[in-house]
């Protein structure tokens, strides 16, 4: 019985390494075959798509595309090297309409590695895992070129069987590059994997202010401090309701009002909620006025206060007793 486990293993190999047989490549003739690769480039909206199943067959050339940078390693030292290839009539049936495939030569292969000398915010990715029993096909993106920096995300698939064609994607801010390997198993070699096609976004800058459409929270306008009064994700430059009352800033008295839940002195909670008056106006806004006054005295304060909280106990706004609690934190606080 062990004799016919061997066997079947050996059979089994014996397939799976034909069904990924790669073209040879004539070294002689690799200069010619380069492949072109913005011969198959489309640009729409800031986003680029790599089609590899439409490029000749041959020694792969990715330093430059359609003016961004993607570049593998494609130094003539390594080895195996990069190629456009043909998948075998085997793994076809499982890829419906890819021909051709970008990859390594070899059967034992180092990451596909593609690195972007503009970052990007966005990469999908669809890959052909076969000729190994791969447990996982895995797309990672880093914040530096040559998968090296941070992991800003991930993206995997498991292959159920020794052949699998689908797609990946990540997302972030700022990608430099991002990495393609699976993990065989069962003894079979790790990343055994191709790239039919790649598609990627620029992360733009449409204002100018140096900051990223994809994180900016004014894409449009110039905020380069990123500065958000109300913390509603909108930038104060292009937030036409900068405190977030319900007021639109060009009519709004104070349109960056201090909206604390409860009226506050130096530390002091009033216990008085702290109600919108007339206009957009809070009543801390008249707090913190008087707060930043120059007095002479702490009499001379207190009637200020008193004067203040006796207009708002007249017009209904706070009771006597809601006045004294304010008076009292005028008194109290250094």
């Amino acid at each position: 019985m062990r004799n016919l486990n061997v066997l079947f293993c050996c059979v089994l190999l014996a397939l799976v390494l034909i069904g990924c047989e790669k073209e040879p490549i004539n070294s002689n003739q690799s200069n010619s075959a380069v492949a072109n690769l913005t011969a198959g480039t489309t640009v729409s909206d800031g986003c680029t798509e790599v089609n590899f199943y439409e490029f000749p067959l041959g020694v792969a050339n990715v330093d430059n595309l359609n003016g961004v940078a993607i570049s593998g390693p494609t130094d003539d030292e390594i080895q195996p090297v990069p190629i456009i290839y043909e998948l075998s009539p085997d793994i076809k049936q499982y890829c419906s309409g890819i021909n051709r495939v970008f990859g390594y030569s070899g059967l034992t292969n180092p990451p596909i590695i593609f690195s972007f000398t503009d970052g990007v915010s966005f990469v999908s990715l669809y890959g052909v895992a076969a000729g190994a029993l791969n447990d996982t096909y895995n797309l990672k993106a880093y914040s530096e070129p040559g998968g090296n920096g941070t992991l800003i995300d991930s993206d995997s698939y498991s292959v159920d069987g020794w052949v699998k064609c689908s797609e990946l994607v990540v997302e972030g801010n700022d990608i430099k590059s991002v990495v393609v390997t699976a993990v065989g198993s069962e003894g079979f070699p790790d990343n055994n994997v191709s790239v039919a096609s790649i598609q990627f976004c620029i992360s733009t800058d449409s204002d100018g202010d140096g900051i990223k459409d994809d994180v900016d929270n004014c894409p449009l306008v110039p905020n380069e401090s990123q500065s958000d009064y109300d913390g509603d994700g909108i930038g104060d430059a292009c937030d036409t309701d900068d405190d977030n009352d319900g007021i639109q800033d060009e009519i709004d008295s104070s349109p960056y009002s201090n909206t604390e839940a409860v009226v506050n002195i130096g530390g002091c909670d009033t216990g008085n909620d702290n109600q919108q008056l007339e206009g957009g106006v809070f009543m801390s806004d008249l707090i913190d006025e008087l707060e930043s006054g120059d007095y002479k005295n702490l009499g001379q304060e207190v009637r200020s206060y008193t004067e203040l909280t006796n207009e708002w106990v007249q017009q209904g706004i706070i009771t006597a007793d809601e006045r004294s609690l304010i008076l009292n934190c005028v008194t109290t606080t250094e």
